[in-house]
């Protein structure tokens, strides 16, 4: 049986989705995805080319009634880019603090 264009347009995603997690992913992390990743793998060329065959306007209803579904996917890339945010600004704040006491303490 035939893979249908639903299908395709949701292991497109999904693996468009979980590469992008994976390139913010903590390295703990990285083997978890890759192991979602590999489950998609043998469909991955099929759904490819049957998304291909189809227009874009289906493709973009398809990926909007999949949006719900993957939320809690972009909420993680989401987090990932405020905790980003958060390492650098505690990154300046030691930096002042190191460069105060360095002035203090003659310690560079």
């Amino acid at each position: 049986m035939a893979m249908s264009f639903q299908d395709a347009c949701k292991i497109v995603l999904m693996r468009h989705k979980l590469f992008d997690l994976r390139d913010k992913a903590p390295d703990a992390q990285i083997p978890a995805i890759d192991a979602q990743l590999a489950r998609l793998r043998p469909y991955a060329q099929e759904a490819a080319d049957l998304v291909m065959k189809q227009t874009d306007a289906n493709f973009a209803a398809v990926a909007k009634s999949l949006s719900a579904q993957i939320k809690p996917i972009n909420d993680a890339i989401t987090n990932i880019k405020k905790i980003s945010a958060a390492i650098a600004a505690a990154a300046q704040i030691i930096s002042a603090i190191l460069s105060a006491v360095g002035a203090v303490t003659g310690v560079p």
